[in-house]
């Protein structure tokens, strides 16, 4: 016999076929590499008290109800290792958001401006999508914020510093979207030494929030779980997990733009909150049957510099006027001014909550925080795109 060690975990993910019904890693691809520290699994059981009298001012043995299953997994926030594919995590995100799209690859433009694409049919993208125009030696990101079907045309948000020529490439992509259906319920899987096996089956996302997109540091995106129940057993593992080589990126020339304009801040970050509802019942065994998601919340934080010719942020805090926010990290190719394996984000319509100056080595930062909402036509409140 020997002691468990930390370092030995390995984490698996798969969508059930039936919510509840457990489902163990079905191959090597199953697995998720997550990070040492902010990854767990939490149980508990609700203790019901007995009120009866013994003679005596102890306490009886108490019966003990329903389990709580709960936990978090963090990881890099990384892109895949094809353009376009999907990453690690991507089980995780689509439960958390519920949409899911997957861009072609090798579409080419025709007579475009620095704003508006010419594409041969664009009834293949829509608003909100993150395309990559991979102009040579300048690839260049940007939301599309309308899609004119009938002229097959992308208007970007962030439009580039000249027109491309004919034939130029759009990427490929898959982008995630909040929705009303789609979140997927998983099982998640943890092993200790390849042979301590503990398992969550129903399991919905309850949070994703983005960290450490910070000036020089490694994004962090982490989710928050909620499981129907927990189960814990001696089971060897099935397969050596097969991890994505891809590196993470670094929050340089990762660039935010506020309503498309270039603005230099120091951090960014996000939180997505969803509200489970459990359907219980006095029949299952441990008294959850399923679950759904009821509501959902988006909010963030930036940190952009104060200018001394401008008071547009307070601005748009007294008037509630709403805002877009973007950004994305990648990783360099060796031909300058070319990247890959890029992640990004997308908010639409951002409300400023909160804003307060605050002392950053001697220069003024308007520390603000958002809250995102439905654009028009009920249209989502956030985008991710791995491309």
């Amino acid at each position: 016999m020997g002691d468990v060690r930390n370092q030995s975990q390995a984490w698996a993910i798969e969508i059930e076929d039936v919510e509840g019904e457990y489902k163990a890693p079905q191959s090597a691809s199953s697995y998720l590499q997550t990070l040492r520290s902010g990854s767990e699994l939490s149980k508990s059981k609700e203790a019901i008290e007995r009120n009866v009298f013994t003679g005596s001012i102890g306490q009886v043995k108490p019966r003990t109800g329903m389990f709580a299953a709960s936990g978090t997994i963090a990881c890099e926030f990384r892109a895949a290792s094809t353009e376009g594919g999907a990453p690690e995590f991507d089980k995780l995100i689509k439960s958390a958001l519920g949409g899911k799209r997957t861009l072609a690859t090798g579409a080419t433009l025709a007579g475009s401006t620095t704003s508006v694409l010419k594409v041969t049919d664009a009834s293949l993208w829509k608003s909100g999508d993150i395309v990559m125009i991979k102009v040579a030696g300048k690839f260049h990101m940007s939301p599309i914020i309308l899609v004119n079907e009938t002229d097959d045309e992308l208007t970007l948000l962030v439009p580039l510093a000249d027109a491309p020529e004919a034939g130029t490439v759009i990427s490929a992509a898959t982008v995630y979207h909040a929705a009303e259906v789609g979140h997927d319920p998983l099982s998640i899987t943890r092993y200790y030494e390849k042979k301590v096996r503990q398992y969550m089956p129903g399991t919905r996302v309850t949070s994703m929030a983005l960290s450490q997109f910070a000036t020089g540091q490694t994004p962090i995106l982490t989710f928050g779980l909620g499981g129907l129940s927990f189960e814990q057993d001696l089971h060897t593992q099935a397969h050596n997990p097969s991890y994505s080589e891809v590196l993470p990126p670094i929050a340089l020339s990762a660039c935010v733009f506020m309503d498309g304009v270039k603005t230099h801040v120091n951090e960014v970050s996000f939180s997505l909150e969803n509200t489970l509802a459990y359907k219980t019942s006095t029949c299952a065994p441990n008294g959850r049957i399923a679950s759904t998601i009821a509501s959902r919340r988006v909010t963030g934080t930036l940190n952009p510099y104060m200018p001394d010719d401008s008071v547009g942020n307070f601005q748009k805090f007294k008037t509630d006027q709403s805002f877009s926010l973007f950004f994305s990290a990648r990783l360099p190719k060796s031909t300058e001014g070319e990247i890959e394996n890029v992640i990004a984000v997308y908010i639409p319509n951002c409300t400023i909550t909160e804003i307060s100056d605050t002392d950053a080595d001697g220069l003024i930062q308007e520390s603000i925080s958002f809250a995102a909402s439905l654009g028009a036509n009920a249209s989502p409140e956030i985008f991710v795109a791995t491309i």
